[in-house]
Order: C-alpha cells, then sequence, then structure tokens
C-alpha cells in the first residue's frame, strides 16, 4: 500500500480497513490507533532506506517488524497500552526521538486528523 499512495493516504486506507476487519469480527476495540499509525510510520521509514526489490527482501532486512516489541524502542510499553494510546494516536516518548523525528511525526498526525475529520 506504501509503494502506491502517500504515507497519509495510507494511513486513512490502512486504519479504516483494520477498524472494518476489528468489527466485523466482534472485537473493534482490537484497534489501536498508535500502534497502526507508529507501525506504518516505521516501514515506511525503513522502505525509504532500503534496496529491497521485493518484499520477502525488506523482511530479510528488517525482520525485527515482525516481532511484537518492534516499537518499544520508542514507546514505554506503559504508554503504548494506554486506552488513549489505543484510541488516539500518540506521540512516542521524548526520550526516545530526536527534534527532527518528532516534528515529521507531528506533520503526519496533523495530515492524518485532516483527513479523519
Amino acid at each position: 500500500m506504501l509503494a502506491r499512495h502517500s504515507f497519509a493516504e495510507t494511513v486513512s486506507l490502512f486504519s479504516a480497513g483494520l477498524k472494518k476487519l476489528a468489527a466485523k469480527s466482534g472485537r473493534p476495540e482490537l484497534y489501536h490507533d498508535t500502534v497502526t499509525i507508529a507501525f506504518l510510520s516505521l516501514v515506511a521509514e525503513r522502505r525509504a532506506q532500503s534496496q529491497a526489490r521485493d518484499w520477502t527482501a525488506f523482511i530479510a532486512e528488517n525482520g525485527d517488524l515482525l516481532e511484537k516489541s518492534c516499537l518499544e524502542r520508542w514507546y514505554e510499553r506503559r504508554r503504548l497500552t494506554s486506552d488513549l494510546a489505543r484510541q488516539n494516536f500518540v506521540l512516542p516518548n521524548p526520550s526516545g526521538l530526536s527534534g527532527k523525528a518528532v516534528r515529521a511525526i507531528n506533520s503526519y498526525v496533523v495530515v492524518y486528523a485532516a483527513l479523519s475529520i
């Protein structure tokens, strides 16, 4: 999806799809806004830096993305498992990011919020 759409469009489309899937399964509470947006951000960043020509090669380079703990570098468990983080995108722990990274994420949040309205 990231290859065909902008990051903001991908977040909007992917989030909507996950919400529908969770609702159809009878478990709408499974959707997690922060995990979804943060994970897509991480994948987009890695794709931009990767020379991989296909998904298999990309995963071979970035196997950590398949681990449940892949976001723990940026988020404390308590913050990531909060109801606030589940229902709304929350920024990573400030100590885990450079100022440039925080500004980039903030700009994505503004675009995502505008698309969601």
